[in-house]
């Protein structure tokens, strides 16, 4: 049911707002640069331009790395490799992957309710250096977590703290540029 639903564009903006704009130095931004190899900001620069790559009619089968030309001169260095990287795994990575638990014993209705375990994996790496495009909708739901999603998985415990005020300033800037009067 989860992927009957269109993709959502203002997730992808609402990462872009909650962690784009943290100092180089906060934890947030420290922890995924670690985790991808990419800074949220550059991360989701590349999801944008995935979107708008995905949106067209026909949509691509495959992303290529030309597919990024026009941003790249702008990115830091291995920064689109991080981005591919991280979402993407190699064929035999993703049959390893769904061929171990909690995947490999899991319940048809279980497989029909759950999110996909392809969320975090929405490309497969090609010997060529392409990538399949499994899904679209997948992709572009995909994206429009990934951060989040990264950098609570890591470590759920040290996420919540540090994520909180954040959320919470998020949550305050929303308010104040909607003039609504709150505590």
């Amino acid at each position: 049911f989860w992927l009957q639903q269109a993709a959502c564009g203002e997730s992808l903006v609402r990462q872009d707002l909650l962690f784009s704009a943290l100092p180089a130095d906060h934890w947030l931004q420290r922890q995924f640069r670690r985790l991808t190899g990419v800074s949220p900001g550059e991360f989701l620069d590349l999801a944008y331009a995935t979107f708008t790559l995905i949106l067209q009619t026909p949509s691509p089968e495959f992303i290529e790395r030309h597919h990024y030309d026009l941003i790249a001169p702008g990115l830091s260095p291995g920064a689109l490799d991080g981005f591919l990287r991280h979402l993407s795994r190699r064929g035999e990575e993703l049959h390893t992957k769904l061929s171990q638990p909690p995947y490999s014993g899991m319940s048809v209705a279980d497989q029909q309710v759950l999110p996909t375990p392809l969320l975090d994996s929405p490309l497969l790496q090609t010997a060529t250096g392409s990538f399949v495009v499994i899904s679209p909708t997948l992709l572009m739901r995909s994206l429009e977590s990934a951060v989040y999603r990264t950098l609570r998985r890591n470590d759920p415990s040290a996420f919540g703290p540090r994520f909180g005020p954040v959320f919470e300033r998020y949550v305050g800037r929303v308010l104040d540029s909607a003039k609504v009067d709150y505590f």
